[in-house]
């Protein structure tokens, strides 16, 4: 588990999340505020932003939710 940071491409954030598992293809993330989240979004993984990740939702629970990174073109 690792601290993550849910952002937008604006700069603005949306505020702190855990990441439990991680995969080449998405992520399972735990946070807070489940119903604040959009369903698209870029997940920070780095302190200083440099490490990104465009996600989709997938799935939502009460505590968790399932993203799948998108592709860049």
């Amino acid at each position: 588990m690792h601290a993550a940071r849910i952002g937008f491409a604006d700069g603005s954030m949306l505020g702190d999340c855990r990441v439990i598992d991680m995969s080449g293809a998405g992520a399972r993330l735990e946070l807070k505020n489940i119903d604040t989240v959009p369903d698209q979004f870029e997940l920070l993984l780095s302190y200083d932003g440099h490490l990104r990740r465009q996600c989709s939702v997938v799935w939502r629970s009460e505590t968790a939710i399932g993203v799948e990174f998108i592709q860049s073109t």
